[in-house]
């Protein structure tokens, strides 16, 4: 399911996530929510199915979480 969620380029490095609940490509200035599976979701998206980790832009949430690092 995760493969779903990545848009790789030809050498695999990852270019962009996409949101775990509408599948569209999570864009930096918008807002999301991350569970406690680390989950990104859009704001909007986001149906408390798991407990609520963090949230704020993409932006925010990638700069602040270590394995988010291939993102940066």
């Amino acid at each position: 399911m995760l493969e779903n969620l990545i848009k790789q380029m030809g050498d695999g490095s990852v270019t962009k996530l996409c949101c775990a609940e509408c599948g569209n490509v999570v864009e930096y200035y918008e807002e999301v929510c991350l569970d406690v599976l680390n989950s990104v979701m859009h704001k909007d998206c986001y149906a408390l199915q798991y407990a609520l980790k963090d949230f704020g832009t993409f932006r925010y949430i990638v700069d602040k979480y270590d394995f988010f690092e291939t993102l940066r």
